[in-house]
């Protein structure tokens, strides 16, 4: 009887601090994933002034935690995407900002990053998704 309880306990216990740390899926489960360009923007916060540009590129599904004031996400073609902004560190639903539509074609969004400092105070973060 011990032994099953303790079990049970421990499995509890590890689903508990499993969802602690997983980014939260806010669109629905994706078997593939997509990549696309981002350009990082250091010390602009318009995707397009004077700052200093950084490019890459962005996996959907995975939560990234902002370094820069700016990013540029550019749109697949053929394939409906979000960029979802988070006060938090996590891409938590609780620090939700602002969701970003990144519609199918070939234009781009500019999503506020708002790390100022490179993320040591201001912490935020970000998750894209396509559907």
């Amino acid at each position: 009887m011990f032994y099953t309880k303790s079990i049970f306990i421990g499995s509890v216990l590890g689903f508990l601090s499993l969802g602690e740390g997983s980014p939260l899926q806010l669109t629905p489960r994706q078997d593939v994933t997509y990549n696309t360009t981002m350009i990082t923007y250091i010390a602009d916060d318009t995707c397009g002034g004077s700052g200093i540009t950084l490019p890459g590129t962005v996996t959907s599904g995975q939560c990234l935690r902002f370094k820069a004031w700016s990013y540029k996400i550019v749109a697949l073609p053929d394939r409906d995407c979000t960029f979802t902004t988070y006060n938090s560190a996590t891409c938590g639903s609780k620090g939700l900002d602002t969701v970003y539509p990144v519609p199918a074609g070939n234009g781009s969004v500019c999503a506020f990053g708002g790390a100022y400092d490179g993320g040591l105070h201001y912490i935020r973060s970000g998750i894209y998704n396509c559907i």
